[in-house]
């Protein structure tokens, strides 16, 4: 199914390079209908709203009108019946198709109850037959939950075709092929393949993965790529999108869905698709655990809406596409001239990669919201640290050395210019953890429990702790304490049951322990079980700011300073569509006031003298005897 975007004229402004965050090279023919694939970037979280939020200039920079096609979930191929005749005993030939096609749909007989089958389709080119000849081929199959496979994709060509039948002790049946050939107006998704780090186990018993995407994107689904070795499995999968409520972490959308690999014949079925349905361009996924194994991972498919524009008589080249508008413009109604475009087959060219565009006034800049304000005294704050960064927008993290030296509230942290000037941000809680290398597990036995102290470099917010074990068989009480050095004091308290949760504990706390994490596990008429590690998490926090020419510091460490109020924190949803450069920070330095210059130094002296020389008359005036300000003394 097509989705094209109709509208009204353009108004001046959409012309405007400024407007727009990314931009983008692309080469389009100057007469003549053409399509455009955008990459991911230029889709951006919103497709519904790129017909106002796109700008195609040519080389005068003459704004192209062009209409918007959308992937959707009901595009329909065309389909049509081909004849078809054997060639051997397990290997058919069929007749070619009136146009190129995308894929064949085979039905064969008894697949719903013997198969599967592989399938290997060649299709002729001149006197050859060409495509797969060797390898797994795909695999067909019906199972009794309604899942089913029957279809084998082809490259755009109209056949014939070979198609070639392999049963698992079961000779099989061709009794249908169908051609299938996507609509003119098809627009496929976008597939972008992102490697998985080792997971985090949770309280819950899931192992969470953050996924952090190259920029916001409509999440369409997630397809797992589980390695062939794995064993069958099944797992619940839960999908999150993250959003920050004034700095904390807050899921408003998920999604939830289950991947399974299972065995049928002699053949692997996997099923490892979850469907999503929301925007973000960070994903929180929490994947069911077995005992408190994970299941291995190598990483995931995100597969997002794709978008092609159609333009007609674009003009003198080169063309610039410009993308992510800070401001929403009319779009064109070239929409209404789309069927008869789209029917003569127009050339389709892909948009180069978008990067950022130089030129760029985001909303936050037109408002005026974003640059330095007032000065900030410095004489409470503690701790300095620089940006390594250009000039623009970016996501600042704080690691664990920063939020050791804050409040919990994060209330004492502040960005700086070069003269001192406060830098408004936006504090962002990611949902993700960040592994803490702790020192080595005291153990310490007293009678029927069993005491392990950490030390913890630094006094940062523990996220969660994770006590492992070789062990399996046992049943345990577990108390994460804080030492309050002639006391303890309890935080949680977990029932860890081995047969269920497996070898990994993992405790949510959010708490701040001190330098000393203390863990007592009662262990009743039972011996003690042996601990392999201890190990701790911190949450992951950044600030989304724009770092302004000069470049700017992180200042923090204040416990009395006020909680900044901002008003960049009208214009969140605005900060969370523009792109973003990953800066780090540079060696901590103690921060101390500046030394006074001769001119201060100068006027201090000054003082000085004036105040010794006052106290000097008040000692004389005593010594006489005489009260100060007494006017028979004048």
């Amino acid at each position: 199914m097509i989705l094209i975007l109709l509208a009204f004229p353009t108004i001046a402004s959409a012309a405007d390079p400024s407007a727009y965050a990314l931009v983008a090279p692309v080469t389009v023919p100057p007469t003549g209908p053409a399509r455009i694939t955008l990459g991911p970037d230029l889709v951006g979280a919103h497709p519904d709203a790129l017909a106002s939020q796109l700008l195609l200039t040519d080389a005068n920079g003459v704004a192209v009108p062009y209409a918007v096609l959308r992937s959707t979930e009901d595009s329909s191929p065309y389909e049509e019946d081909l004849d078809f005749r054997p060639l051997g005993e397990d290997v058919w030939e069929t007749s070619a198709s009136d146009t190129p096609v995308d894929a064949l749909e085979l039905d064969v007989m008894d697949l719903e109850g013997l198969g599967p089958f592989i399938a290997k389709v060649q299709w002729r080119r001149g006197d050859q037959w060409v495509g797969p000849s060797t390898g797994a081929g795909k695999l067909l199959y019906h199972l009794s939950d309604g899942s089913e496979a029957r279809r084998v994709e082809v490259p755009h060509v109209r056949g014939p075709f070979r198609v070639e039948l392999t049963g698992y002790g079961t000779r099989p049946r061709l009794l249908d092929v169908s051609s299938l050939r996507e609509l003119p107006g098809f627009v496929p998704p976008v597939v972008e393949w992102l490697p998985l780090a080792d997971p985090v186990l949770t309280e819950e018993g899931t192992a969470r993965y953050t996924v952090r995407l190259g920029g916001p994107r409509a999440v369409k689904s997630l397809r797992f790529d589980v390695p062939a070795g794995s064993d069958v499995f099944q797992r619940n999968v839960r999908v999150r999108r993250t959003y920050s409520n004034e700095g904390v972490v807050d899921y408003t959308e998920d999604a939830s869905g289950t991947i399974r690999r299972i065995r049928v014949g002699g053949g692997r079925v996997d099923q490892v698709e979850v469907p999503v349905g929301f925007s973000s361009d960070t994903l929180i996924l929490d994947i069911a655990t077995d005992r408190g194994e994970p299941l291995p991972i190598d990483g995931v498919n995100v597969v997002s809406e794709g978008a092609q524009l159609l333009v007609r008589d674009a003009g003198a080249g080169p063309h610039t596409l410009y993308g992510a508008a800070s401001e929403s413009s009319a779009p064109y109604d070239l929409g209404v001239a789309a069927p008869e475009l789209l029917a003569s087959e127009p050339p389709l060219v892909v948009a180069g990669s978008a990067a950022k565009n130089p030129g760029f006034v985001p909303t936050p800049t037109r408002e005026g919201v974003d640059a330095p304000g007032l000065d900030l005294p410095l004489a409470r704050f503690h701790f300095e640290r620089d940006i390594v960064a250009e000039p623009g927008w970016a996501r600042i993290p704080l690691d664990r050395t920063v939020l050791a030296r804050t409040r919990e509230d994060l209330g004492d942290v502040r960005l700086i210019d070069a003269e001192g000037r406060q830098v408004p941000f936006l504090l962002w809680q990611s949902g993700a953890e960040d592994p803490w290398d702790t020192g080595p597990i005291e153990h310490v036995e007293k009678g029927s429990t069993t005491e392990l102290r950490v030390r913890l470099d630094g006094t940062a917010p523990v996220a969660s702790v994770l006590i492992e074990t070789s062990q399996s068989v046992f049943e345990r009480d577990v108390e994460i304490l804080r030492d309050a050095g002639r006391s303890t004091i309890a935080i949680r308290r977990v029932h860890w049951q081995g047969p269920q949760r497996g070898g990994t504990l993992a405790v949510a706390l959010g708490e701040r322990l001190g330098d000393v994490l203390l863990v007592r596990i009662e262990n009743g008429d039972n011996p003690p079980i042996t601990i392999d590690s201890v190990r701790v998490t911190t949450p992951r926090w950044e600030l989304r700011a724009r770092i302004p020419e000069g470049g700017a510091r992180l200042v923090y460490g204040a416990p009395g300073a006020q909680r900044p109020a901002y008003d960049l924190s009208l214009l969140e949803e605005d900060v969370r569509r523009m792109p973003l450069a990953e800066v780090t920070l540079g060696e901590e330095r103690p921060l101390t006031p500046p030394k006074p210059g001769i001119a201060d130094r100068g006027l201090s002296a000054i003082g000085i003298g004036l105040l010794a020389i006052g106290l000097l008359g008040m000692v004389v005036r005593v010594l006489r005897g005489v009260p100060a300000g007494d006017p028979a003394a004048e």
